[in-house]
């Protein structure tokens, strides 16, 4: 008589030992879970995911289980634990400042919700999992490509349960897994579609972080060094050539015009760049985030009303305009007073310079004009179909 390798006395002592490591490695995950920002916001999807796949491999324990007590107690308890970390993430302490960090707490969130929905599918029963087929084929047609062979075998699946159910058939266990890994499918594809939001909105938030930084280093540098970054100009033959009083006319004289003010020319100071002063970047920027704001109103009012976001994705968007109108306003303004603009050469008083500079300010739109578009396109993304692949010249032949 031949002994079961898996009853002998080794087999059991590694088998103990590989329980005890699985049990080592869910105590270091539940204590890494109170860490909500140690971890990069891409590793919360693979972490559910290896969660749902222990659950998996715990099922085939069940082996010979024959009335499936077994398996329908490890799909429960796992369905349990992801929903307990998606609690526990959800209720953890927002603070002001972690608003903006908060794009891991949502990715486990989701990642576990959608994981447990999966785990609750492959255990509910044919009733549940005939009314549900219409679930799982919107979610396999808005987020499949309709040639896929997941699409194409899920909605056959389906079509096949439809019709077994009013023939009151029992479902399958073929058809089953067909269909929980359909909805699998379809939320990672919907998982991808939110994390290229995401991760669109990082570049977004970076890039208006650096922007600002550039911004204030300007104006940092204007006020320390002001006779570098001048943005003065000299109006010659400025001045009043009629007074009051009886007095005789003054004679035109140079004066010097600068974004804070203007002032007559003196001997002690024969230069432009002398007569600058600390405030002038400043006061150029502020008067260009006025012009962004303006186009920024203007950019939200075009967002469509169903273009949601757990990242604030137009947010992001409209927020990279300020910087970058404030930035716009000073190169502006400098190009006219190095006359690379044909026809613009000198500004006649400080409000013409502001006026020049809210005008600066407002022409980034040009450039995130197109940040917006792509903004739209990506948001839309989210519920739209995917498109079909593109075929290459080998596929073709």
């Amino acid at each position: 008589m031949t002994e079961n390798p898996q009853s002998s006395p080794g087999f059991e002592a590694e088998n103990v030992a590989e329980r005890a490591a699985e049990k080592a490695v869910e105590r270091a995950v539940e204590n890494s879970l109170k860490q909500t920002d140690s971890k990069p916001p891409w590793i919360e999807l693979p972490l559910a995911w290896i969660r749902y796949l222990r659950t998996e491999l715990s099922i085939q324990e069940c082996i010979g289980d024959e009335n499936g007590k077994c398996e329908r107690e490890k799909l429960l308890t796992g369905a349990r634990g992801h929903l307990r970390i998606a609690e526990m993430a959800c209720m953890e302490k927002h603070g002001w400042l972690n608003r903006f960090r908060k794009a891991n707490r949502l990715e486990r969130i989701w990642a576990n919700i959608r994981a447990a929905d999966v785990n609750l599918l492959a255990q509910s029963s044919d009733e549940e999992l005939t009314a549900r087929c219409g679930f799982v084929k919107a979610m396999v047609q808005q987020y499949i490509h309709k040639d896929s062979p997941q699409r194409i075998g899920a909605e056959a699946t389906i079509k096949s349960i439809l019709n077994g159910a009013q023939k009151e058939e029992s479902v399958s266990k073929r058809d089953r897994i067909v269909i929980v890994q359909a909805l699998g499918i379809s939320y990672a594809a919907l998982d991808g579609r939110l994390r290229r939001v995401r991760i669109f909105a990082n570049m977004l938030w970076l890039a208006t972080g650096l922007t600002f930084l550039g911004a204030a280093a300007l104006a940092i540098w204007g006020a320390f060094d002001p006779q570098t970054l001048s943005l003065c100009f000299e109006h010659p033959q400025k001045g009043d050539l009629i007074t009051g009083n009886g007095n005789p006319p003054l004679e035109p004289e140079d004066v010097i015009v600068c974004p804070t003010g203007e002032e007559i020319i003196s001997k002690n100071r024969r230069f432009v760049d002398d007569y600058a002063d600390r405030l002038d970047v400043l006061s150029v920027e502020l008067a260009g985030l006025v012009g962004a704001a303006l186009t920024t109103i203007a950019a939200l009012r075009r967002i469509s009303d169903n273009h949601t976001s757990p990242y604030a994705l137009p947010l992001a968007a409209a927020t990279l305009k300020f910087p970058l109108g404030a930035i716009a306003a000073f190169v502006g303004i400098l190009f006219i007073r190095g006359a690379f603009l044909p026809g613009l050469s000198a500004l006649d008083t400080p409000i013409q310079i502001l006026a020049w500079s809210v005008v600066f300010g407002a022409a980034q739109q040009l450039v995130t004009h197109f940040i917006d578009q792509k903004a739209q396109t990506t948001l839309s993304g989210i519920g739209k179909p995917p498109d079909p692949p593109v075929k290459t010249a080998k596929s073709r032949g």
